[in-house]
């Protein structure tokens, strides 16, 4: 008989999973003892484990959006109401300005891979700062810092994103700063290359109870960085491009 496998109840499903799956096909109704503070815990089938772990990973696929693979809007929500229990924390909405003409000019597909070097740009950022980032759909994204020190973040985000995007354009383009489009009138217009917008909602001066506090407040910020023709971040009636 293969040996019989034993775990710390702390012990994460994915690495029990992984050793449990090393065994052989006989040994999937097998028991897995699991112990606390060296007594026992209780006991759980090979079989039953691995059954919870595909469901687990099913349900989380599904909660990925599929261009990104960013968590989407449900474990977004989640997380920012787990937020609101934390002392410090700033959320950064993000999006990106002039996105729609670039599509109109390169196409969507194009489009997607400017979404999907954001999303990594956001990614790189927050894991350096323990933070956590979600992809609510389209150009529209959401950075969560469980500290307030976002203007260094803000600042690296800004830096990484005007750097890259100019190689996504020909170069004309980057030379001349701008593409030539119809706008919503159906007039030809110059629009700047694309850029970056985040608005800042911290409850260092200001507290909040609930998420749609936190998203209707970012809403009026985002109004005021709309207004400025290059990427910036707005906090606290401040701006910084």
């Amino acid at each position: 008989p293969e040996e019989i496998l034993c775990f710390d109840y702390q012990t994460s499903i994915t690495e029990v999973s992984e050793k449990a799956m090393d065994r052989s096909s006989n040994a999937l109704y097998d028991d897995i003892v699991v112990t606390k503070e060296g007594h026992l815990f209780g006991s759980v089938s090979i079989r039953s484990l691995l059954m919870t772990l595909a469901s687990v990973q099913s349900q989380i696929a599904s909660s990925l959006n599929p261009l990104t693979k960013l968590p989407g809007n449900r474990m977004i929500n989640d997380h920012l109401k787990e937020l609101l229990s934390h002392e410090k924390f700033a959320v950064l909405y993000v999006d990106l300005d002039q996105f729609k003409a670039y599509n109109d000019v390169y196409g969507f597909s194009a489009g997607d891979k400017v979404i999907q070097e954001t999303a990594s740009i956001l990614q790189a950022n927050a894991v350096k700062n323990h933070g956590f980032v979600g992809h609510v759909g389209g150009d529209d994204f959401v950075v969560l810092l469980y500290s307030w020190d976002f203007e260094i973040i803000c600042e690296q985000i800004i830096a990484n994103f005007d750097q890259s995007i100019l190689s996504f354009y020909n170069e004309e383009h980057r030379e001349q700063g701008y593409v030539k489009t119809e706008n919503r009138k159906g007039e030809i217009e110059e629009i700047p290359l694309v850029s970056i917008s985040i608005a800042v909602v911290t409850n260092r001066f200001r507290p909040f109870d609930s998420v749609d506090g936190i998203v209707n407040y970012a809403a009026k910020i985002k109004k005021e960085c709309k207004t400025h023709r290059c990427s910036c971040f707005i906090s606290n009636q401040f701006v910084t491009c």
